[in-house]
């Protein structure tokens, strides 16, 4: 009898100690800390409902040495959590301190991972850097490199569902391995500079939402790169900002040039939130203001850059794209790197013309500045995307000061890989009753232009509408020399609407060739170009060796409507 009862005892306390997790565990009172809960949660997993890890406030933790790993290998995490048992990790607003015993040279630490895991809320942590990591030399750096990282546990095995809201990430961007937000199917959880891609949708990391976070003293915001040569694994759904400013995240003092290591896929340009292999994302409503002080020199400096880098999805797949309502800010002095505050493009010639692209309602300002940033453009939207359809309407370009003296403006431009089917350029301001659109204030030669299509940005398929735009504020403080075009559209296409656009106020101090509408129609449809006018006047330095046209057209059209009024 009495063996009975030990035996009877033992097999108790086994299904108390594996008992799933449900409910709320309080840290304290539960577990004693944070890593002892995560640890639990990985042995035992999730139960019916779920579980929230409920750190009480005024609890602050020190991350273990590689952060808190969530999933991973052997983790029961990976094989219970679902919609319906989700995890909830809760911060409560208390503090993250990155471990002061890294491993030296390491390149995959983190204060949070998510290895694989699906279903886990990350929400309310004040994630930091430990202020005794000061080595940032790759080779031999004690640095954390993400804030919080969404990782594959195998290549079948990715982290998807998850939701990374309302935390506060601030690491230390002097050391340039350093991303708030990171996710990548590329690689494995430990050799981020072997590419290893994940072979099947499973792998992916899809559907997760990146919400409310504030996050500063990164060279990288929000990073996510999905599979390219593996196309059906593509990362798909991935939410970075909602649908409200309140769901949007804030990211400041960010940038300083490219990673000091080649993570797989990761742009060599500096961009605050960086869309790699990417359908069906939405980046929305997010805030972006790069550091101050900042000398790229010729690297690349920018707010939002998607790119299809190692393949596009196959013709015929349908997906929409969504930059829509968010506010760039970037500030730079660089040489010759150019400066883009949303970037859209790929990096080969895949046409989609099931794909929709929408870039609107977003606010655009900058700075080109220093006495080095002589030969720097800057750019306000450039696409160049082979899409079936291209909306880039109702966004502001405005407020842009250079100190170069032969890099240019562009507010927007489609500039190749032609746009198949619909594209549609409408109700943009290049400068507005708030700020005007560009201001050089040293003699520049670098050409001005509102609005640009090229001769490779639409086909002969592709209905264009160009209308309802306005332009104001272009101002030379030293007389330029350049060539200023508010409008030129120069691809040859189906149809093209180019009407009711407005040109404000403006004082065009330059001594190059002005055009307000330049066209090239050899286009055999209709073409109507009406109703466009100038308002309060229009000023023109004049130049003996320079011309000034309203509507210019060198096309040789051979059929088809055309009205110009």
């Amino acid at each position: 009898m009495k063996k009975f009862y030990s035996l009877l005892f033992a097999a108790l306390t086994c299904f108390v100690v594996n008992a799933q997790l449900t409910g709320t565990k309080n840290i304290p009172g539960d577990y004693p800390d944070l890593a002892t809960a995560i640890s639990t949660l990985n042995t035992q997993g999730v139960g019916a409902g779920g579980v929230t890890l409920n750190l009480v406030a005024s609890n602050p933790q020190t991350a273990p040495a590689g952060g808190y790993v969530i999933g991973g290998t052997g983790s029961l995490v990976l094989t219970t959590t679902s919609a319906a048992n989700p995890v909830i990790i809760q911060g409560n607003g208390n503090t993250i301190t990155a471990s002061a015993a890294l491993t030296a040279g390491a390149l995959n630490d983190a204060i949070f991972k998510l290895v694989g895991a699906d279903y886990i809320t990350i929400s309310g942590f004040t994630l930091q850097e430990n202020p005794a990591n000061t080595t940032t030399a790759s080779a031999t750096n004690n640095m954390t490199e993400w804030g919080v990282a969404l990782l594959y546990a195998s290549l079948t095995d990715g982290a998807q569902n998850n939701t990374i809201q309302n935390n506060t990430i601030t690491l230390n961007r002097t050391y340039l391995n350093t991303f708030g937000i990171y996710s990548n199917t590329r690689h494995s959880a430990t050799a981020v500079t072997t590419s290893a891609e994940v072979t099947a949708p499973s792998g992916s990391n899809s559907n997760n939402k990146v919400y409310g976070n504030q996050i500063s003293n990164v060279n990288y915001g929000i990073v996510f790169v999905g599979a390219g040569t593996n196309i059906a694994a593509i990362d798909t759904g991935n939410d970075i900002g909602g649908t409200s400013a309140t769901t949007g995240n804030i990211i400041t003092n960010w940038g300083g040039g490219s990673s000091a290591t080649s993570y797989t896929s990761v742009t060599s340009s500096n961009f605050c939130i960086f869309m790699n292999q990417q359908i069906n994302e939405n980046v929305s409503y997010n805030n972006i203001t790069s550091a101050s002080g900042l000398a790229t020199a010729t690297t690349q400096h920018g707010g939002i850059l998607k790119n299809f880098s190692v393949a596009g999805p196959a013709s015929g797949t349908a997906f929409t794209s969504n930059y829509n309502f968010n506010t760039v800010n970037i500030i730079n002095s660089p040489t010759t790197g150019q400066m883009t505050g949303i970037t859209y493009q790929i990096s080969t010639s895949v046409i989609n013309l099931a794909a929709t692209v929408n870039i609107t309602n977003n606010t655009i300002t900058g700075s080109v500045s220093g006495t080095n940033a002589t030969s720097a453009a800057f750019v306000g939207i450039l696409t160049n995307y082979a899409c079936g359809t291209l909306n880039i309407n109702t966004n502001t370009i405005r407020n842009v000061s250079s100190t170069a003296t032969t890099g240019g403006f562009t507010g927007i431009q489609q500039q190749t890989n032609a746009v198949q089917t619909t594209l549609n350029i409408n109700n943009n301001k290049i400068g507005d009753a708030t700020a005007g659109a560009v201001t050089f204030s040293n003699a520049s030669s670098g050409a001005i232009t509102g609005i640009a299509v090229t001769s490779t940005g639409a086909t002969s398929t592709t209905a264009v509408s160009i209308s309802n735009n306005d332009f104001r504020g272009v101002v030379n403080t030293v007389a330029g020399s350049g060539t200023f075009t508010a409008i030129s559209q120069v691809a040859t296409v189906n149809s093209e609407t180019i009407n009711n656009n407005t040109f404000t106020n403006l004082n065009i101090n330059t001594t190059g060739t002005t055009y307000l509408i330049n066209v090239s129609n050899s286009t055999a449809g209709t073409i109507n170009i009406t109703g466009n006018s100038i308002v309060n006047g229009l000023l023109k330095t004049i130049s003996n060796a320079a011309s000034f046209y309203g509507i210019y057209n060198y096309g040789s059209p051979t059929s088809g409507t055309h009205t110009i009024s």
